[in-house]
């Protein structure tokens, strides 16, 4: 027998390729704040993190208001309100004027309801407001005029031939008595007509003098109306009646009322100046010691009260912190992953995680 064959060997297995090359800690880094679900956890870690340190960790009152005032650019924060302002003004009068909408759509039901009460209230003052009230020159020319007119009135209609039937012409002959009747006709009637004239200018005087030395008590009686229980309920009422109409007027109808209201005060206004000025007087206030030092003691305040509390407390029941952490992470994830793209974290990465950086300075940029 022939001798058997021996199988052929196998070929020989290819050289084994070298071992990949470790990615640099800066790529690492990079790609998993490129990753979405990287992102998020990493927003979630960081909001862990922020939500479980007291809030005296994060409010230090003296830091807070020296920031504000060194910070706040009042020329460059006046230049931005004084672009958007007035266009955003005129949109949103034109959005009200197309929907027609109602004061009272802009509120809740039990908003609503406890503003009707509020207003149904009876309107209390008390003593020295009435009498202000009362006493107000306003008040004082409005009550003059107003009693002037009555007393002119009711001169007037008791003249001969006015209204009131001619009371001063008769009276007037009633006082010429028994020679009057012995007159002629004419001359009673002149004698009557001269004396009622006379009498007429002579009450016209007292009405002046009545108004000049009785104002001051007519005013102290229209406080003591004013301070009656009964009145008191109907100025609740009538301010209920003007809060109904006000929330039933349309928007744009409440803008035109305002506009009238201001007549011509605002004809002529920059508005981009006036926007200007409350950048300026935030400033200027800031600026002020006694303002800074107030700012300085309420946040004191409330660190004193609420400082050693985490964040957490402070912002609500588990499931709303759980959905803030949501809308954080959802909203911030993708501005982490784009910041991966830039080129400044890019440089920092490289300088201060990759040994080719030697792990000195470098690379600022966007970062």
């Amino acid at each position: 027998m022939p001798p058997k064959k021996k199988p052929a060997a196998p070929p020989a297995a290819p050289p084994a390729a070298p071992p990949a090359a470790p990615l640099a800690p800066s790529a690492l880094l990079l790609a998993a704040l490129a990753d979405p679900a990287a992102a998020r956890a990493l927003v979630g870690a960081g909001f862990d993190f922020a939500v479980s340190r007291p809030l005296a960790a994060w409010v230090e009152p003296e830091e807070w208001v020296e920031r504000a005032a060194r910070l706040f650019d009042p020329e460059h924060t006046g230049e931005l309100i004084a672009e958007h302002l007035p266009r955003a003004v005129e949109r949103l009068r034109a959005q009200a004027a197309a929907r027609g909408e109602r004061l009272r759509e802009w509120l809740t039901a039990e908003l609503d309801a406890e503003l009707r009460a509020a207003a149904l209230r009876p309107l209390q003052l008390g003593p020295r407001q009435l009498r202000a009230l009362a006493h107000h020159e306003v008040t004082e020319h409005v009550m003059r005029q107003l009693v002037r007119e009555i007393l002119e009135r009711f001169i007037a209609a008791a003249k001969p031939g006015g209204q009131g039937g001619g009371l001063l012409g008769a009276a007037s002959r009633g006082l010429l008595g028994v020679a009057s009747r012995a007159a002629s006709g004419v001359l009673q009637g002149g004698v009557a007509g001269a004396l009622g004239e006379q009498l007429e200018g002579h009450l016209k005087g007292l009405v002046s003098s009545f108004i000049q030395s009785s104002m001051h008590a007519l005013l102290e009686r229209l406080a003591l109306i004013l301070s009656a229980p009964e009145v008191a309920q109907q100025l609740g009422a009538a301010r209920l009646e003007l809060y109904e109409a006000l929330m039933n007027r349309p928007l744009r109808d409440l803008a035109a009322d305002a506009e009238r209201a201001a007549g011509g005060l605002l004809d002529g206004v920059d508005w981009r100046e006036w926007a200007r000025l409350a950048p300026e007087v935030v400033s200027h206030n800031l600026s002020r010691e006694s303002v800074r030092a107030a700012l300085v003691a309420e946040l004191r305040a409330l660190v004193a009260e609420q400082g050693a509390r985490p964040l957490r407390e402070l912002l609500g029941p588990p499931d709303r912190l759980a959905a803030l952490r949501e809308e954080a992470a959802s909203s911030l994830a993708p501005q982490v992953a784009a910041w991966a793209e830039s080129e400044g974290l890019r440089a920092w990465a490289a300088a201060h995680l990759d040994a080719a950086g030697g792990g000195g300075a470098g690379g600022g940029g966007e970062a």
